[in-house]
């Protein structure tokens, strides 16, 4: 007849669990606590039950690791998604500041200010508040009209990754603004 100690370790090697002294000393103490707890008058098994109380700990400890796993699986998933929408911002606005270098010669003061207020909401993510403080004396609509005018210079220039950008960051913002309270 084996041990306890040797039930434990038996089982846990056929869960595949990796094992030290502490993690059998632990499952010992337990088996013999269980053991304590039992009747005088009822049968028992205490092989029987280390192997019971072996398996659901080694049982718990593959679900953990596995939720663990996951867990890290689902972080580094965000990571990257972050790391994407960084490059792609990045990208997007190395472009634009492109074209508008190639625009502004052309331009006039006004045209160069909806460019700006394209700038500051599009890519300084700034609010129609903080484009308020920026461009005193302007209101709620010329800010609006501007950004979409400044829409406009740019989209004929624009790559097709820009465009999807730049109109992303547009119903971002019309959403935004029917759901802001006055």
């Amino acid at each position: 007849m084996l041990t306890i100690k040797e039930v434990v370790i038996q089982t846990l090697g056929a869960f595949g669990v990796p094992f030290d002294v502490e993690v059998v000393g632990l499952l010992e103490r337990r088996v013999f606590s269980s053991v304590a707890n039992f009747s005088k008058d009822k049968p028992y098994n205490p092989n029987g039950l280390a192997y019971t109380i072996t398996k659901n700990w080694a049982v718990d400890w593959r679900r953990k690791i596995s939720r663990d796993s996951k867990r890290q699986a689902a972080a580094l998933l965000v990571q990257e998604e972050v790391r994407k929408e960084a490059e792609l911002f990045q990208r997007c606005e190395q472009e634009f500041d492109r074209i508008v270098s190639k625009l502004l010669p052309d331009l006039c003061c006004t045209q160069s200010m909806q460019l700006h207020i394209v700038r500051l909401r599009r890519f300084g993510g700034r609010s129609d508040a903080e484009c308020g403080k920026v461009m005193p004396g302007r209101t709620i609509e010329q800010r609006n009209k501007w950004s979409t005018r400044g829409l406009e210079l740019v989209m004929p220039h624009a790559s097709p990754e820009l465009s999807q950008y730049l109109s992303q960051q547009h119903k971002k913002e019309k959403v935004a603004e029917k759901t802001r309270i006055t």
